[in-house]
């Protein structure tokens, strides 16, 4: 019976310490309002960076590289954003669903998301109309 009650009291321990764990990793919707308004709003990149290691030091790391690769797109020289935006305008009139998903890719890896779901969803009503002719 004696070797049961150290037993009991670690597996006691590791299951409040997994609780803990699984909260402190948690995407909470308080969180996701935190990273939406961080995405969707003018901020600036010293803030992005800021919320970006608020996020990684709550275990968020795919969070907080995407709000530092956001960061860096707003840095990004004047002449890239035209060349970046002259790129996502002729995959915007493309008629090949593979080359627009392949700009979203590009587009998504350097921070600009809504610009890859723009793209991503140009992509799907092309091959939409394509498999309806």
């Amino acid at each position: 019976m004696l070797p049961l009650i150290p037993i009991l009291i670690a597996s006691t321990a590791g299951y409040f310490g997994h609780r803990e764990y699984k909260k402190y990793k948690a995407y909470t919707p308080e969180r996701k309002e935190v990273f939406k308004r961080m995405m969707n709003s003018p901020t600036d990149p010293v803030t992005l960076r800021a919320a970006a290691s608020t996020f990684e030091k709550d275990g968020l790391t795919k969070q907080a590289d995407t709000l530092r690769k956001r960061a860096a797109l707003r840095e990004a020289p004047g002449t890239l954003k035209a060349a970046r935006q002259q790129v996502f305008k002729k995959a915007m009139k493309s008629q090949d669903p593979d080359a627009i998903e392949q700009v979203a890719k590009a587009h998504e890896a350097v921070g600009a998301v809504g610009a890859a779901e723009s793209l991503r969803i140009q992509a799907a009503t092309l091959r939409s109309v394509k498999s309806a002719q």
